[in-house]
């Protein structure tokens, strides 16, 4: 029973590690933490817990560390990676008022690693207090808040931050997550549309402003806020999920394309549009999406409700584009039907006066024959 209930919890954590809310992970991250929970004692599992069903994940540039800070932050992490924390690590952590603003950032960024928040922000606060005018200090201070599960001193640290630095990206985008995360949609909506006039294609602020245009019931900026993104960012788990959401909306604008056992995104206005220089880009992109595939045949299907000879005609201009670009070993073949395209997205179901699929088979593994001796 033990064993089973175990199992359960297990699953759990996993399902919690999978529904992190936006936050951008590498693709092994839940077995390899998954692996930590197995092998340790429960109380780094809630540790574990506690600090990744957080906030969203920051970014910072690693300041340069100076010898002494470097030891004492080896020597405390020697104590994390044995499984043990501050209180039972053997390792007896430093006053913090004898301390330089250095050392006592890079204990506290241990101490929150180690799942320790609370203590933690004596060090943070210490080392923002002795050295202002570094920003990522106070930045982690913020976090620690944030671990520690007060957001209003999270949020009251980042206006801090941007008030005393306001060209300090990480502080403003993770003030927007802050306010998203805590309702105020408003003063997300004001910090990421900031955060943009800095950094035009910054990756979080373009996709949480189409889910604060989404929690806000406001569908045509929503649908605008997904076209936005898509069209900096047709690459990784935000990309794809606000292709769903924007054909929820009932637009198809963006489209996924299987091109063997890769799937991409494309801009299928572009392809079916009357700009021959969008076009001509769109061709481009997708060309080169499809020379990453081993598969030798490109499938292109168009609809067009105004009959067969302008489906067939639009067909064959994108063959021919796309025949300049590809090698000699690539292929593309066409089909075409004088009617709109019905598809169908979760429970929506939509009719397409113009659509095109495209695709491409998966080649087929060869089987090399076993040489017997």
């Amino acid at each position: 029973m033990e064993h089973e209930r175990r199992d359960r919890e297990n699953r759990r954590i996993e399902e919690l590690l999978r529904r992190l809310p936006q936050r951008e992970v590498p693709d092994d991250l839940t077995r390899n933490i998954m692996a930590r929970i197995r092998e340790e004692n429960p109380g780094l599992l809630e540790r574990l817990r506690r600090f990744f069903t957080g906030s969203f994940a920051i970014t910072v540039q690693p300041a340069r560390v100076a010898l002494a800070g470097a030891g004492l932050a080896a020597a405390f992490y020697l104590g994390i990676l044995t499984g043990t924390g501050p209180g039972d690590s053997g390792l007896k952590l430093p006053e913090v008022t004898t301390l330089s603003s250095e050392a006592s950032y890079y204990i506290g960024r241990g101490l929150i690693t180690a799942g320790h928040p609370e203590e933690a922000l004596a060090y943070l606060s210490r080392a923002a207090l002795l050295n202002p005018d570094q920003p990522e200090y106070g930045l982690w201070q913020a976090v620690a808040w944030q671990a520690a599960g007060k957001p209003e001193r999270e949020r009251e640290q980042y206006h801090r931050l941007v008030n005393r630095h306001p060209d300090f990206l990480p502080a403003l985008v993770n003030l927007g997550h802050n306010q998203l995360e805590t309702g105020d949609l408003d003063g997300a909506l004001e910090s990421y549309q900031q955060v943009l006039a800095m950094v035009p294609d910054e990756r979080d602020a373009l996709y949480n402003i189409g889910l604060v245009y989404r929690l806000k019931g406001d569908l045509e900026k929503e649908r605008q806020a997904w076209k936005q993104y898509l069209a900096r960012h047709r690459s990784g788990k935000n990309s794809y999920r606000a292709v769903q959401h924007l054909n929820e909306l009932g637009d198809f604008s963006y489209r996924t394309a299987q091109l063997g056992y890769r799937r991409v995104i494309i801009n299928q206005d572009a392809l079916l549009g009357s700009d021959p220089a969008v076009r001509e880009r769109e061709v481009s992109w997708l060309a080169g999406q499809f020379s990453k595939v081993p598969a030798t045949t490109l499938n292109l299907v168009v609809f067009d409700a105004r009959g067969r000879e302008p489906a067939m005609q639009q067909a064959r201009i994108l063959k021919e584009q796309l025949a300049r670009y590809l090698q000699d070993n690539k292929q593309v073949r066409i089909s075409w039907f004088g009617q709109p395209e019905s598809v169908r997205t979760g429970k929506m179901e939509a009719v397409l006066k113009q659509g095109v699929l495209v695709f491409s088979q998966p080649e087929k593994k060869s089987k090399s024959k076993e040489r017997r001796i």
